[in-house]
């Protein structure tokens, strides 16, 4: 099975574990087989349930993406006031302005005259022309035409492969990171009907795909970077793992006690045994790659000339 580097040999693999032909069209799991490697391979990536089992979500250190993720937050759109002509708005679900702003503020959060006390409303995709600016709710204030109006953003696009952050948000400003919490707990230290500028303080996962942050910039632009975990495509036969070679065969363990289950194979305890002790091995490895070759030995206080600790001169244990 060529050292089950391919798809094909961990397909193979699997149900010769299961005691299945890997021969094309006889074992009616031959076609599903690959569809159970990606099911393994998700259920390593993201955690959850694995038939009967239950798997925790770890960041492995070949899961995260090889260049870090980037977010350009940009200033919102008039704080400065320098946008040309009026903003008109009247009592529906369109605004309009015959300056610039229009396609800027897309995606944005609507505040006139300065006005926090109730909920802004997100500016959604506008149709031609593009000084017009179709709102997803009716915006709570009699028609006036002002220019003192502010398109705040404070959604950003996550990259298409995110799966999760493996730590804080950097940037290069103080305080230099964001921690990311809940949606609620966002709301409950910085509601949206009382959004103010400044550097970001805080951000949320919204759902799968955007992240909002607390604050909204006029002395922008900042990027913000992170690290993150990324997802991996469906496996199909005649492709390659992204999963490191020497723990490659956790794949097809995972892949053939699926089979097994489903046939309710009694054995299959022995072969979740076999991934069980692939999980272990990759875990040790994940750790020393992540914490260093010296993770999980026991490194010895420097000793003194005639034993017992070595001090320095002021007799305080060096080490």
């Amino acid at each position: 099975m060529a050292n089950f580097t391919t798809v094909s040999d961990l397909c193979d693999d699997a149900l010769f574990m299961a005691g299945e032909d890997a021969a094309a069209d006889v074992s009616p799991w031959y076609d599903r087989t690959p569809e159970l490697l990606s099911a393994v391979q998700n259920a390593l990536i993201s955690g959850g349930g694995l038939a009967d089992r239950s798997l925790a979500a770890i960041d492995w250190w070949w899961l995260r993406a090889s260049a870090r993720g980037k977010i350009t937050v940009v200033n919102a759109v008039n704080a400065d006031g320098d946008e040309s002509g009026a903003f008109v708005y009247n009592s529906n679900t369109v605004a309009l302005t015959p300056g610039t702003g229009g396609t800027s503020s897309l995606g944005a959060y609507l505040l006139i005259n300065g006005r926090r006390d109730t909920t802004p409303v997100v500016i959604a995709p506008v149709p031609a022309p593009v000084d017009e600016l179709n709102l997803n709710a009716v915006f709570p204030l009699a028609s006036l035409t002002t220019t003192d109006w502010i398109a705040a953003h404070l959604d950003y696009a996550l990259p298409n492969d995110f799966i999760r952050f493996t730590g804080a948000l950097q940037m290069g400003r103080d305080p230099y990171k964001i921690e990311v919490t809940d949606p609620n707990t966002l709301e409950e230290l910085y509601p949206l009907g009382n959004i103010s500028p400044g550097t970001p303080k805080l951000a949320a996962l919204v759902n799968e795909s955007t992240l909002r942050f607390s604050h909204y910039l006029l002395d922008g632009p900042l990027d913000v970077t992170f690290e993150y975990v990324q997802s991996h495509t469906a496996l199909a036969r005649g492709g390659t793992p992204n999963i490191p070679h020497a723990h490659r065969r956790i794949l097809s363990y995972g892949a053939a006690y699926l089979i097994m289950w489903e046939k309710r194979d009694r054995s299959r305890g022995e072969v979740f045994t076999l991934f069980s002790t692939a999980w272990d091995a990759m875990m040790a490895d994940h750790y020393k790659q992540t914490m260093g070759p010296n993770f999980g030995q026991i490194i010895p206080r420097p000793t003194g000339r005639w034993g017992g600790p070595q001090r320095n001169a002021k007799g305080e244990i060096v080490g």
